[in-house]
């Protein structure tokens, strides 16, 4: 639960990146936040590199990630790294989704359980549970898209983050793809932010709230207890 960002893209020409790097580390350096940069320049293509996928030629990344994040005071990282096919990733999505070569050898590793529950006023749960398999294009999809919580950073610092993407994207990158949740790279509305900020900080109250006066069922594990909490807040929130 909180504000966040997610985007995705690839940047348009390798030899830009440099320039990038340099132009993040300005404004950033005025902002006064940190910065940690990976490599600066892309590797050279060769061949060997390229592998045969569905009658297409693409670039196998190589594990190493190119280009700058910066840290605004209270925001999660907010990463602008590529991996060497040019695609947009972060050290999450890498570690997590970049192995699908190996994870496919396994089938622990491709399924995933999504449960569903629901719970009456008299407390009775009904839980529903569906197993689904993680194909390439899935693994694909969650390395290229990158996450960042600015829930903590406030409106104004958001507010710069959908800026510096906003020149980024236009100035360096192509098929740039975002989702705010925000809503101020859609509206460019700052009280639009600032309410839905004001919205979340109140949920996020309320679910506290809800944890220390609620109180657990008899056998009920915490995990299932949390998971309580939230489907009332849902439903009180519908």
């Amino acid at each position: 639960m909180g504000i966040s960002i997610h985007y995705s893209g690839r940047i348009d020409d390798k030899q830009k990146l440099p320039q990038l790097i340099e132009d993040v580390q300005e404004i950033a350096s005025v902002h006064g936040w940190k910065t940690t940069v990976y490599e600066k320049e892309f590797r050279e293509i060769t061949s060997t590199n390229l592998v045969q996928n569905q009658s297409e030629k693409r670039l196998k990344h190589d594990g190493k990630l190119y280009g700058i994040d910066f840290t605004p005071t209270g925001s999660e990282p907010v990463s602008i790294w590529f991996l060497c096919n040019r695609q947009m990733s972060s050290i999450m999505q890498l570690a997590c989704w970049g192995n699908y070569e190996n994870d496919s050898k396994d089938a622990d590793c491709r399924n995933y359980t999504v449960e569903t529950e629901e719970w009456d006023e008299h407390g009775k749960k009904t839980s529903i549970s569906e197993v689904l398999t993680m194909d390439e294009a899935e693994y694909e999809r969650m390395l290229y898209m990158c996450s960042t919580k600015t829930q903590f950073a406030g409106p104004d610092a958001h507010e710069l983050i959908i800026g510096v993407l906003r020149y980024v994207s236009k100035t360096y990158l192509a098929d740039f793809t975002i989702t705010d949740e925000g809503q101020y790279w859609e509206t460019g509305d700052k009280k639009i932010l600032i309410e839905t900020f004001k919205r979340y900080g109140f949920l996020i109250e309320s679910f506290g709230s809800l944890l220390k006066n609620e109180q657990r069922l008899p056998d009920e594990d915490v995990e299932s207890f949390i998971k309580r909490i939230a489907s009332e807040m849902k439903r009180k929130k519908g």
